[in-house]
């Protein structure tokens, strides 16, 4: 291939289009035949020319897809994916003259990693320039019912006043009417199918879609504006806060998660490399390198760093120089809590931004525009003014200051727990594992009895009030949660838990939803071993249990006992070891669980970091003036 391509001058950012000769529209196509020429970005004359936005790996073949038309590009044999050649079958046959396109398979030569890196860089402006960008769904019969439907939607719009903003869209009236027809199960069946394609999940339409004001969705020989299909999402969204629910309603906002993502930054505009990262963790790229290449051109940008698309390095040193280009840019250190890559390939302070993580961290994501840069690369705690972040020179080793809180016992990774229970039945089961650690250091030594019964009920009562603090307020959902349900009543609750007495039906809904949302499946249960135990007293006052006294031996055995701080973490996979530490990073809004890697005593401290943690207490900076500042580097 090649032979056919021509080189491109850098500084005229100089692109190819491929023009497609129209096929006869009588007579299926032997070949499709095709041309490339080459133009400047930066001559306004240039003829208009459609961007193919469209996913690369395969479609579903038809029995006949043998016989399916070979492409030539001047006049030599291209291999292109069944799903390419499907589009350009239809492209063909439907335009009645010569139409340019832009389509990068093609009109990059893919062999050439220094012109990769550089046409790679113009794709923002590309997409930006285009007359129109095309965003090609795989014509399966039901979506072609989806498209139908769209297309009758058109007619249906109303304007509707949302504050002093008049819109157009589609009337929420008129969309009722069709949630409420059953002959149209297939229709909204097929719509689900159109936004359930891989084609919403891969890295790089995120900038095709959202850089150009003229997208049309192409299904076969059937096309709709983009805007379009946003205003059904909008409409069904309007219907559900109003009160109209249904199935066929939850079906279809659950299948355009994805589609939703990208249209939500098209009208909001850009946002940081890191944000975009968390938002769209969950996108495809084939090459890893394309996770951060993909996002970096429509990124908003940090002042005085630069990141290029580079194909010559391969993919965990542009991660290294993507976290590093994050941390200068920002100028803190947020990013570390993402990262505990745990790869041989990657340092542990390197997100594996190839991995796809379990939480759709966008729909956390506060709602923001970003908040100006500090102009200095030093911050100041405790007192004290400390640098964000030193590189080593291969950039594998990052030097930070740290405070040490809390030693870490256990980390109870979530398959022990068993994401698929009830909210119930889990808090049962995380409570019973710390009332046994609790109890087991209870017992006096050598000895095998327990405390007596009035003991152990108020033992278990301030593990459950630990337990509280440690799981229910560490959530963003904290205000709510004393509002909804008290320490005291959360306590009581506990207890007929335990024994396994406890039932949804004895709690309200609001509680059942907060606990839920507090047991995430996706955070592991951690023990931390507190350094000095807490005012045992007040914590007892404080639930109401035993308010006008406290059991003297309960006293006692408390002040014996390993004091455990139930936390969680991300990890889900790995148990923790003794010698991990809780710390707080200087420049890190969220504690990590660090590894020592170094021997005691042994300078510098090198550590890994394990997981990000969530500990009551040190969540909003308590602990800052309580630990001395180390310097430690983390590889």
């Amino acid at each position: 291939m090649s032979v056919i391509y021509k080189p491109l001058d850098p500084s005229k950012h100089e692109i190819r289009l491929l023009r497609i000769s129209p096929a006869n529209r009588r007579v299926f196509p032997r070949t499709i035949d095709c041309t490339l020429e080459t133009i400047s970005l930066d001559d306004r004359t240039i003829a208009q020319y459609i961007a193919l936005s469209y996913m690369w790996g395969p479609a579903p073949q038809p029995e006949n897809a043998s016989s399916w038309p070979d492409v030539y590009v001047d006049g030599e044999l291209v291999n292109v994916t069944a799903n390419l050649n499907l589009a350009l079958i239809h492209f063909s046959l439907r335009c009645t003259q010569d139409v340019h396109f832009w389509i990068d398979a093609i009109c990059i030569n893919q062999k050439e990693p220094v012109e990769k890196g550089h046409q790679v860089g113009l794709m923002r402006r590309v997409y930006a320039s285009a007359h129109e960008v095309w965003a090609w769904q795989i014509p399966l019969q039901s979506c072609k019912l989806a498209m139908n439907f769209l297309t009758e939607a058109s007619s249906h719009m109303a304007e509707e006043n949302r504050g002093d903003d008049p819109r157009s869209s589609v009337s929420t009236v008129w969309l009722r009417q069709q949630l409420e027809n059953a002959e149209l199960r297939t229709t909204w069946e097929g719509l689900t199918q159109l936004l359930s394609q891989p084609y919403w999940r891969r890295n790089w339409i995120i900038q095709e879609l959202t850089v150009n004001e003229h997208v049309h969705i192409v299904c076969g020989f059937q096309t709709a504006p983009l805007e379009l299909l946003i205003n059904v999402l909008d409409g069904l969204i309007a219907l559900t806060l109003s009160g109209v629910f249904s199935t066929v309603n939850a079906n279809i906002q659950a299948s355009a998660y994805d589609c939703g993502q990208i249209l939500l930054l098209k009208s909001r505009g850009p946002d940081t490399l890191d944000a975009l990262l968390r938002r769209f963790t969950n996108c495809n790229a084939s090459d890893p390198r394309d996770k951060i290449y993909s996002l970096v051109g429509i990124a908003a940008p940090y002042p005085n760093v630069e990141l290029r698309p580079d194909y010559n390095v391969e993919w965990p040193e542009v991660f290294y120089k993507a976290t590093k280009y994050i941390i200068q840019g920002s100028r803190n250190l947020d990013i570390l809590a993402s990262s505990a890559s745990g790869t041989n390939e990657l340092p542990s302070w390197v997100p594996d931004f190839a991995k796809q993580s379990p939480l759709r961290l966008g729909t956390n994501d506060k709602e923001r525009t970003p908040a100006p840069f500090p102009s200095s690369d030093y911050f100041n705690a405790g007192g004290r003014s400390f640098p964000v972040a030193l590189f080593s020179d291969d950039c594998t080793r990052l030097t930070v200051h740290a405070m040490f809180v809390h030693n870490l016992s256990y980390i109870i990774p979530q398959r022990q727990l068993d994401s698929r229970l009830a909210p119930i039945e889990e808090l049962r089961r995380r409570l019973q594992f710390l009332v046994i650690l609790f109890l087991e250091s209870a017992r006096a030594p050598g000895s095998r009895e327990l405390p007596e019964e009035p003991v152990v009920t108020e033992l278990c009562a301030y593990v459950c009030l630990r337990f509280y603090e440690a799981t229910m307020l560490t959530s963003n959902l904290s205000d709510l949660v004393q509002q909804v349900w008290s320490a005291t009543d959360f306590v009581q609750f506990c207890l007929k838990v335990i024994p396994g007495g406890g039932r949804e039906t004895d709690c309200t809904p609001e509680q059942l939803d907060i606990l839920q949302t507090a047991l995430s499946p996706f955070r592991s249960l951690i023990c931390c071993e507190l350094k000095a135990p807490f005012s045992l007293v007040e914590d007892f006052q404080a639930t109401a249990m035993n308010s006008s006294h406290v059991h003297s031996r309960t006293i006692t055995t408390l002040r014996q006992c390993r004091f455990l701080m139930p936390g969680y973490c991300r990890n889900r996979e790995e148990w923790g070891w003794h010698g991990d530490v809780i710390a707080i990073v200087l420049g890190c809004n969220v504690p990590l669980i660090l590894r020592p890697v170094s021997r005691p005593g042994e300078l510098p401290t090198v550590m890994r970091i394990v997981s990000e943690a969530y500990v009551q207490g040190i969540m909003h900076g308590q602990a800052l003036n309580k630990y001395p500042v180390q310097q430690i580097t983390l590889v």
